[in-house]
């Protein structure tokens, strides 16, 4: 296999179901993947199926079913049509969302460990809730980095993030959500759109969202999508708009039914820096 070694076999899609207790070798699904610079796709993240508790009997196997966010990454190459390995995250991820920075670095953030039973032993401060602690792939070493706890912040699966024409990457008060039930003990922080600064590495919250002029914030499940630029007289971008649409309203238990509401939120910032947001 292309990569080479045991972790090639762990990082390659086409993972299977095994019902004797153990992990797959790693599965694309619930993935996220950005293409790089270079041409050739990132692959992070994915899904680890076993059982937990699990047993054997002379009938079959049973247990109780946990889905695990993978640590792997992997590149697929368009031009040899291959895939192959590439470094391994500080954490599992399943449902996390990728953006290319500025400097071609790709920020990974969000998703969880373990969906179904979010009990973590070694961190358990972290049991729970989704991976509130980013990480920075470089392209050039195939390397993910972790960030200082000032980057840290609670986001929902899928999380949506756009890189922004300052360089900050904004997050649109959106993202994956389980109505009714819920999927984390902090959800009511996704409520507000923010934008985190690489440089400085923190988050900044930029205000609560709209649907159909009520200030209530969290579109579950709905999609955001970057608007046209536009500069202004001096030729610089200042501002950028994001659609979205669909979806349910807020965090869980927010509404079930879906809704047709659409909303444009604006960032806009001046030669300082400072960022606010309207809808």
């Amino acid at each position: 296999m292309p990569g080479g070694g045991d972790q090639c076999f762990d990082c390659l899609p086409g993972g299977t179901y095994n019902n004797d207790g153990k992990r797959n070798v790693g599965d694309l699904f619930c993935s996220d993947q950005v293409q790089l610079s270079n041409g050739k796709v990132l692959d992070a993240g994915g899904t680890a199926y076993y059982l937990e508790p699990g047993a054997k009997s002379p009938l079959g196997t049973y247990g109780v079913t946990e889905l695990e966010g993978l640590k792997n990454s992997r590149l697929y190459d368009p031009v040899t049509n291959r895939w192959s390995a590439s470094g391994q995250m500080t954490y599992g991820r399943w449902y996390p969302s990728l953006v290319t920075l500025a400097d071609n670095r790709v920020l990974v953030v969000s998703g969880v460990t373990k969906l179904i039973k979010p009990a973590y032993d070694k961190r358990p401060t972290d049991s729970g809730a989704n991976v509130t602690q980013p990480e920075l792939y470089n392209s050039k070493t195939g390397k993910w980095s972790t960030l200082p706890a000032s980057a840290n912040k609670s986001l929902p699966l899928f999380p949506r993030v756009h890189l922004l024409p300052n360089g900050h990457v904004y997050y649109d008060a959106a993202g994956q959500t389980f109505n009714p039930s819920g999927q984390s003990y902090d959800e009511a922080t996704w409520n507000m759109t923010s934008s985190f600064d690489p440089t400085t590495k923190k988050w900044t919250d930029l205000g609560l969202p709209e649907f159909d002029g009520v200030a209530k914030g969290f579109r579950g499940s709905g999609f955001s999508q970057m608007l046209t630029l536009s500069p202004n007289a001096a030729g610089d971008y200042d501002k950028a708009s994001f659609l979205g649409a669909g979806g349910v309203y807020g965090v869980s238990p927010g509404t079930d039914p879906g809704t047709n509401s659409a909303t444009v939120n604006t960032v806009t910032w001046g030669a300082g820096g400072r960022e606010a947001c309207s809808s």
